[in-house]
Parts: C-alpha cells; sequence; structure tokens
C-alpha cells in the first residue's frame, strides 16, 4: 500500500491552494496523470512524491481518512521538473491558487492521456546577463539564434499579440523551415504532436504568445521577450493572474538559458535594471529614439471636436494625397448624455457608470461598455421631462461625422472593437488604409499593433489629449510616453488638441531626463519599482454587506502588517470605491498594499501569509498593470 501526494488539475479557490493525500495499492511514479476523487466529482491530478504505508495504523488511517486513487490515466510522464518548478515560481510570486495556474496553462485531458516528457537537459554553463535591445534589431537577433541552435538548444520567441508575431515571421523568413507557432486553439492532434516535438528537441525555433512559457522545452538556451513593456503580457484570465515577462525571466533561470528583452519604448522599470546592471544594455536608447516629428499643441475650445486650423491641416494632407491616423480611444458617438436643466446623467442600471451613446442606422442606442446593456436612446430627460440633453465629450461615430463632409469622396473608416469583431476583419481593412484605398483612420489603441507594417503616416491627430488622461494613474505619463514614442516612429506631423495647450506636458515626456525625474517621483511616493502593489478587489450584491467585509478585511491587513513587517516598508490605502463603483450589480472596493520588495524571499512568504487570512471571493492581483 502506497501514499500519494497529488496535484489536482481543476479550478480551486485560493483557501484550497494545497497538494491532497490518495492511496493505492501499487506505487505511481511521479509525474503520471491520475483520476481522483475531490469532493462529489472526478478531476485528474498529478502525482507529486509517493511513500510506502508500513504500519497497520497508518493503513487504517489511510484506508477509514484518505480516498484512493480511482486509475491511472498515463503511465507516462506528462510533466517535466522544469514545468513544474516554473508553475510553483509563478503560483508563489503572484499568489495563484497551484491547481488553476496548471488547469489554465496545460493541455486538456485527452492530451495529457497521450503525453510522454522527458526530463528537459540544463545548461551547466556560467550565469547569463539579461541582455535589453533597444528596436527591432533583426541582424542581431539572428545572430544570438544561429548561435543558439548551432549548439542543438532551442529558441523561444514571446510575443505580445499575433500581429507582432506575423511581422516577425516575415522578418525572419530565412528560419521559416525551423519556426514552429504555438497557436490557441489547435486541435488535440496538432497539440498533442507540438508538446512531443518540442521536448524531443525536434523543434528549434518556438513563436508563441503568453501560456508559452510553460511548454515542456528540452534544452532551451535563448528566450526573446518582444516588446518587454508592452501590457498584452499581463494575463486577464479571471481566475489566474502573471505577467509574462517575469515568468520568462524565471524560465532562463530554470535552464540557464540567455534572454533577450526587446522594446521600442524603454519602462521606467527597465530603465533603473540598465542602471543597476541587472540588465545589459546592447545598445542605444539615443540612437532610436533621435525623432524628427513635428509636434503641435492645438486649443481645444469648449463643445467643439476639431480646431479650424486642425481641419485645414487635416484638408492639406488629404489634397497631397496623404495618409491620416486621428487616434481616439473612445468607442460609440458621446461617452456621456446629461441633462442641461436638472443635470440628471443616464446611467446603467446594473453598474454606476455613464451610458456610451452609440447611433446605428436602426436606431440609436445607449450601451454600457462593462455589462453590454442596451437600452433605446430617449429623447427627453427621465427626471424632469426636458429636452435640453447635451452630448458630453466625443467618441469616433462624432468624430466620424465632424471628418466625413471634409473628406468627401476619400474614403475614412472607424476602426475599433465595434466595427471590426475578429482578427480577420481587422487585416482586411488595414490593408485597405496600406494600400491608400482608405486614406483617414479612425482608431482606437486596436490599430496600434499594427503598425511595424506601417512605413510612414502623413498626419496624425489626436482630437482630446483630455480623454487620454481620464485614468488616474501613477503610471499615466509612462503610458503617453509608450504612445508617442510608437507614434514619433511613424509620422511627420502630429497634431495634439487640448484645452490647456500652454501646459509644459510634452516636454516632460521628451525630456532626456525623463525617467530620472520619474523616479524621483515614485521613490517619493513609494510607488513602483521601489515598491511591489498588491491590489486586493472586494465585490457584493448589496452595499452595506459590502462595506463590512471590506472593513473586516482592512483591519485585518493592518494588524498583521504592522506584526509582520517594519513600517518604513509598507503602505495600507485606506478602502476605495474604484472609478466605475458598481459593475454588474456587484458593488466594488478596492484596497492597495505597497510593499518594499528585496530578493530576500521571505518577505514574499509573509506577504503570501497575510494574503492566505483573506476570505475565498476576493480578488488579488500582485504587480496589476492597470490600477483602475
Amino acid at each position: 500500500m502506497f501514499l500519494h501526494d497529488v496535484l489536482p488539475i481543476t479550478y480551486l479557490p485560493p483557501s484550497q491552494n494545497k497538494i491532497l493525500s490518495y492511496f493505492s495499492s501499487q506505487k505511481i511514479e511521479p509525474l503520471r496523470l491520475v483520476s481522483v476523487s475531490l469532493g462529489r466529482r472526478k478531476t485528474e491530478g498529478i502525482v507529486l512524491e509517493n511513500k510506502p504505508i508500513k504500519s497497520k495504523m497508518e493503513m487504517r488511517k489511510s484506508l477509514f481518512q484518505i480516498k484512493p486513487i480511482d486509475k491511472v490515466l498515463n503511465n507516462n510522464q506528462i510533466i517535466s521538473q522544469q514545468q513544474l518548478e516554473l508553475f510553483r515560481w509563478v503560483s508563489f510570486y503572484y499568489f495563484n491558487c497551484l491547481p488553476s495556474l496548471i488547469k489554465n496553462s496545460l493541455p486538456p485531458p485527452n492530451v495529457l492521456k497521450k503525453l510522454d516528457i522527458k526530463e528537459a537537459i540544463l545548461n551547466r554553463e556560467a550565469k547569463k546577463d539579461v541582455l535589453f535591445l533597444y528596436g527591432d534589431n533583426f541582424d542581431f537577433i539572428k545572430k544570438w539564434v544561429n548561435q543558439t541552435i548551432a549548439k542543438n538548444q532551442q529558441v523561444l520567441f514571446l510575443f505580445p499579440n499575433q500581429i507582432k508575431l506575423e511581422y516577425y515571421l516575415q522578418k525572419l523568413s530565412s528560419l521559416q523551415d525551423l519556426i514552429s507557432v504555438v497557436e490557441k486553439g489547435s486541435s488535440s492532434k496538432k497539440t498533442l504532436e507540438l508538446y512531443q516535438k518540442i521536448n524531443n528537441n525536434e523543434i528549434e525555433i518556438i513563436f508563441g504568445k503568453r501560456s508559452s512559457v510553460f511548454l515542456p522545452y528540452h534544452n532551451l538556451g535563448l528566450i526573446i521577450v518582444i516588446d518587454e513593456e508592452n501590457t498584452a503580457f499581463e494575463t486577464f484570465e479571471t481566475k489566474i493572474h502573471y505577467h509574462t515577462k517575469k515568468a520568462a525571466l524565471k524560465l532562463a533561470e530554470i535552464f540557464n538559458a540567455d534572454i533577450i528583452l526587446t522594446s521600442n519604448s524603454l519602462s521606467v522599470k527597465s530603465y533603473l535594471a540598465i542602471k543597476n546592471g541587472i540588465f545589459k544594455a546592447v545598445n542605444s536608447l539615443e540612437a532610436i529614439n533621435k525623432s524628427k516629428t513635428i509636434i503641435q499643441n492645438i486649443a481645444l475650445k469648449k463643445d467643439s471636436v476639431f480646431h479650424s486650423e486642425t481641419l485645414r491641416l487635416f484638408k492639406k494632407t488629404l489634397d497631397n494625397d496623404g495618409r491620416i491616423l486621428v487616434f481616439n480611444n473612445r468607442r460609440g458617438h458621446s461617452p456621456a448624455l446629461i441633462c442641461n436643466n436638472c443635470g440628471f446623467i443616464f446611467r446603467c442600471q446594473s453598474c454606476e457608470t455613464a451610458m456610451i451613446y452609440h447611433k446605428f442606422n436602426e436606431g440609436n442606442l445607449l450601451i454600457c461598455h462593462h455589462c453590454g446593456r442596451k437600452t433605446v436612446a430617449p429623447d427627453i430627460c427621465p427626471n424632469c421631462q426636458s429636452h435640453l440633453i447635451q452630448f458630453i465629450g466625443f467618441g469616433n461615430q462624432k468624430i466620424l461625422e465632424q471628418l466625413k463632409p471634409v473628406v468627401k469622396n476619400k474614403n475614412i473608416v472607424i476602426f475599433d472593437s465595434d466595427h471590426l469583431k475578429n482578427l480577420r476583419q481587422e487585416k482586411e481593412l488595414f490593408e485597405k488604409f496600406q494600400t491608400k484605398n482608405i486614406r483617414v483612420v479612425i482608431a482606437t489603441e486596436l490599430f496600434l499593433k499594427f503598425f511595424d507594417f506601417i512605413k510612414n503616416i502623413d498626419l496624425v491627430i489626436i482630437p482630446s489629449l483630455e480623454q487620454l488622461l481620464v485614468t488616474p494613474d501613477f503610471q499615466i505619463e509612462e503610458r503617453l510616453k509608450h504612445l508617442f514614442d510608437l507614434l514619433t516612429r511613424k509620422t511627420d506631423k502630429i497634431i495634439i488638441q487640448t484645452i490647456n495647450p500652454q501646459k509644459d506636458w510634452l516636454n516632460t515626456l521628451i525630456d532626456e531626463e525623463f525617467y530620472v525625474k520619474q523616479l524621483e517621483i515614485r521613490k517619493k511616493t513609494f510607488y513602483p519599482p521601489f515598491s511591489q502593489i498588491i491590489k486586493i478587489e472586494i465585490k457584493h450584491l448589496k452595499l452595506v454587506p459590502l462595506l463590512k467585509t471590506t472593513d473586516y478585511i482592512y483591519q485585518l491587513l493592518q494588524k498583521n502588517l504592522s506584526l509582520l513587517f517594519k513600517k518604513e516598508d509598507y503602505v495600507l490605502s485606506p478602502p476605495i470605491s474604484p472609478i466605475v463603483p458598481k459593475v454588474k450589480n456587484f458593488y466594488l472596493k478596492e484596497i492597495y498594499w505597497r510593499l518594499r520588495i528585496n530578493s530576500e524571499q521571505g518577505i514574499l512568504i509573509r506577504r503570501n501569509a497575510i494574503l492566505k487570512l483573506l476570505p475565498d471571493g476576493i480578488k488579488i492581483e500582485i504587480e496589476p498593470s492597470y490600477l483602475f
């Protein structure tokens, strides 16, 4: 008789983040797939350890208190020790439930039942540097790739999105026979074949996105993270949360592999890592960021969409056969409707947020962008029956209305998720812009991922700077810098409309001391990279129980933080309501905890010990890219 530690492969609440014990009459080797009972249901699990049950007392205890393993589903190893090590690290660092993380990241059971995974070869060379590359230097990348595959080692490319992946496939076409692309949603047969080939070292170059860090590599020698600052590397799944770049750095450590981080717009965190010698820059930031783009500030008058000077330059560009991007991150026609008579704001019944006004041929609607609720747009105020309804702000539909008379016979389209429902439609519309069948694009950030394929845009217009600044976030200036670094690489002229054109915000972004000043501010205010942010979200269908639960959690955190950490090593902010305090009938509260982090693992152990005290149903995000 044997006792086995089994890791269930299923979604579980954080309180159930543990290894379970089962008994069996036969000895089952570690990392095999089994079927076990979990409560009233059956689930797959991975055997981690086994030990013989020696005494009769142990046997009686096992028979009466511990459930038996139902069945061995695969006698072969289904994951490697290196995969398990990475899973455990991501679970520990990001406070993910390990069974949930594995369920989310491994292939489905019908693939696991057929896998036969061999242990990896680890590189015994000296510890490698983390290399940082400014821009897409393909000659440099090819050199490193060729050096790696010459040593019979594998190369992993990690991409933030499918379009960037396709751009690299085009630019590295000379290596295409060696490249395999990991595609989510592949058939079980293709997934099984890919896993086995990667594990057998039959695939030399792997192109993938976030979850590709968890593949069963055999001899991984090089990892290249493309556009490391891109927020798409952060998972948005509801049950787990992690950042791919951090996981990739750990994966490189496990295999002692080389790792290259690339970026066209340096993040503040990476700047500090380079300055402190944690990352090693291989080229100069100044060499790629010398922009000759003309940036012009134009005053935006109240209740107007475009200044006459903006329209003049718009028309002049069209007359010169130019292409124009109007960047406006607002879908619909107007972000809000308000009654000028009584001040009533048209809000969603399920969410405490303004409904967005949309125009359609079949009738105009108010749509909530949080829960999807739709209602017919009213002609009068339901509160005072006034007809004095004002449209606040401007979305893409309103911009289209303003520009269509100017464009005349030249095509103009909206490029956002309301008008484009899948990647195929996005590609088709982008191709029309590339070939000048469409001359003007009114776009959200959905369009920006195609920028690598664009040679030049003659004019970029930002209709309202203030609409880009509505979310309060300590990273807002850094995000604006990323946006302008991207735009200035591809355009000759940018027009920015703002209600305050005299404000010295632009010089702040292009100042050579931008990173130094950002670090000074963040150090004084104890924000990342000088602390780690833990975001705790509490929700309830009723407001009073929410307030009680939030107050309990805040006091629990206060008490335990004071016991386990020095006062100068953390900041616990009082509970706040988010910008949208109610979503899908759930009231929300948020608590932000900032903690000083260093290389000492004990800090994270103490952090997790406190987080384990929180009740299930609380959403916890470690180092979220967005606070609100």
